[in-house]
């Protein structure tokens, strides 16, 4: 198991790629599962467009391309729960996993933020 504390983490350029990868994840699934779920809601003909399995497969598709691009980087943990269950786990440390989790909630408040007009 890994120490639960660790500081000297900081100092390495790893531990902030972790960061910047998991923030990116998250804020590009949720903005291409959004505009697909937008693009079926606001269609007038529901058969025009890609319906509820074209959903299905884009959240899925979503999911398979941005851990397969982050795994190598962070883990391709992108899911904030999956973190707090590796931490728990003790595979990752406090600073790691407490990053990586800020950062996807980060990149989820960023694509859920609404513009003000």
């Amino acid at each position: 198991p890994l120490p639960l504390f660790e500081p000297g983490e900081l100092t390495f350029w790893s531990f902030y790629k972790v960061g910047i990868a998991e923030f990116i994840a998250t804020f590009l699934f949720l903005y291409i599962s959004v505009l697909i779920v937008m693009d079926v809601v606001k269609s007038p003909s529901k058969c025009s467009t890609v319906g509820i399995q074209g959903i299905d497969w884009a959240f899925k598709g979503m999911i398979f391309a941005l851990i397969y691009c982050s795994a190598g980087i962070s883990g391709g943990h992108i899911n904030p729960a999956v973190t707090f269950g590796l931490f728990l786990a003790r595979k990752l440390s406090l600073l790691l996993g407490g990053g990586a989790t800020a950062n996807s909630v980060a990149g989820g408040y960023t694509k859920g933020r609404r513009p003000r007009c």
